[in-house]
């Protein structure tokens, strides 16, 4: 593993690829901590193999695991990618997909990471800056405005012609509370993540060198934060507040864990999982219109009583000409011809997808598409979408074809980074597979 930026005074990353084994000399702590949280699981040979894209640190290292897909773009820049699809696909994860706990950033689903937590703070700080509470002060005849309801409980006026005429009032001031306990812990959480976490999420750091905010020393026991905050959250009513105050004291308590473990991740063991959206978004999906026609499993007791269940869902089904439906599986898969076949789907996903065709072909021909395709999706470092070739079942009977996406370019379309129109990639699909024939 090569140390090759500084992210931190003298730290460097120290890059992994997802797929490959783990060095049989590191640390067998942090070796012990990874097979502990699932990015470490054991493969064919015997040896622990890494199943985890996004970012580790341990005590005082930081290691990024890329996805298993070689490209020439260099590490720093695939990584600020990956992160920005893991992200994306964090906010949008479809609720049938398990949701990754080293990208979690909601409370209410359990333990946060922290780094998702500090990606989470900055960004709505971003949006809505410091959390700050007022504090309001009353005097005699000051120079803020006058509480007409104190002054009136508690001041004699003087009558005069038959009207009260009060010589002196009692005026309020409100001030920003640079003291609050709930401002102090927020601008320390903001300024001590955004500093060490900042660069590895390709967020900007947040300075707060300006703000007058008395400052926190060192972090809060996780007992004080509970107490101080529930008294902020019995008067806190908007929206934004009650979020943040849920997400600081989330964020304490993540930060005491994972410290006590020296491990904290961000990222997932399910990349494939971002790899299918993104494709998705790529294509500009339209599977919902057709999981209509795609037929449950009947069961049938033997009293006659029937049940259904799920079915299987295609990934994707979008028109790629007026005449031409295309039925797409993202496969996250390392396809190879040569000199082996390697990385291809099973059998299995084979079956799959002629039987999606089978189910769809009629409706198809009835909405006007004469011609149903069929395809693996393959992330690949190409710079254009092209044909890698196919399989067959049986041979020459029905096909489906394995087609390359630029895989960063599909996350970059995914994540909105780059102007993009599923037109486009729908007609080079369709010219492909035309010239294929």
């Amino acid at each position: 593993m090569k140390r090759l930026i500084s992210v931190k005074g003298d730290r460097g990353i120290e890059w992994l690829r997802e797929g490959d084994a783990w060095p049989a000399g590191e640390d067998p702590e942090l070796r012990a901590r990874l097979a502990e949280s699932g990015a470490l699981s054991t493969g064919r040979s015997g040896r622990l193999h890494i199943r985890f894209v996004g970012i580790i640190v341990f005590n005082e290292r930081t290691l990024v695991a890329l996805p298993k897909i070689r490209n020439a773009t260099s590490n720093i820049d695939t990584h600020r990618q990956v992160t920005r699809a893991m992200r994306h696909y964090a906010k949008w994860c479809p609720n049938y997909h398990e949701p990754s706990p080293f990208l979690n950033d909601r409370p209410e689903r359990g333990t946060i990471s922290g780094l998702a937590a500090a990606e989470w703070l900055i960004e709505d700080f971003n949006a809505n800056g410091l959390l700050r509470r007022t504090e309001t002060s009353h005097e005699m005849s000051g120079n803020g405005s006058t509480d007409w309801r104190r002054t009136v409980e508690n001041i004699d006026p003087v009558m005069s012609r038959g009207r009260p005429v009060y010589l002196e009032t009692i005026t309020k001031r409100s001030e920003q509370d640079h003291r609050n306990f709930a401002t102090r812990l927020h601008l320390f959480l903001l300024e001590k993540l955004s500093a060490e976490y900042g660069p590895l999420l390709d967020l900007e750091p947040v300075l707060l060198d300006h703000e007058p905010v008395e400052r926190l020393q060192a972090l809060p026991s996780v007992e004080e934060c509970e107490s101080q905050l529930a008294i902020e959250q019995r008067r806190t009513y908007s929206q934004r507040g009650i979020e943040l105050l849920a997400m600081m004291l989330a964020t304490v308590q993540a930060i005491e864990i994972e410290t006590a473990h020296g491990l904290a991740l961000y990222g997932t063991s399910s990349f494939y999982n971002v790899w299918e959206q993104a494709c998705k978004s790529a294509f500009k999906d339209e599977v919902g219109s057709w999981l209509p026609h795609i037929p449950k499993p009947i069961w049938t007791a033997a009293d006659g009583s029937k049940n259904d269940q799920g079915t299987f869902i295609p990934d994707l089904v979008a028109p790629i000409s007026n005449e031409e439906l295309l039925i797409g599986d993202a496969k996250y898969y390392r396809l190879s011809f040569s000199p082996t076949l390697m990385g291809n789907p099973g059998v299995n996903d084979v079956a799959k997808q002629i039987w999606y065709k089978q189910h769809l072909q009629g409706i198809a021909e009835e909405s006007g598409y004469a011609v149903v395709q069929n395809a693996f999706l393959f992330p690949s470092d190409v710079k254009d979408v092209q044909l890698l070739g196919g399989v067959e079942l049986p041979e020459g009977g029905e096909r489906v074809d394995a087609i390359a996406l630029p895989f960063l370019k599909t996350l970059a379309v995914y994540t909105h980074d780059i102007l993009h129109d599923p037109e486009d990639w729908r007609a080079r699909v369709a010219m492909i597979l035309n010239d294929a024939g």
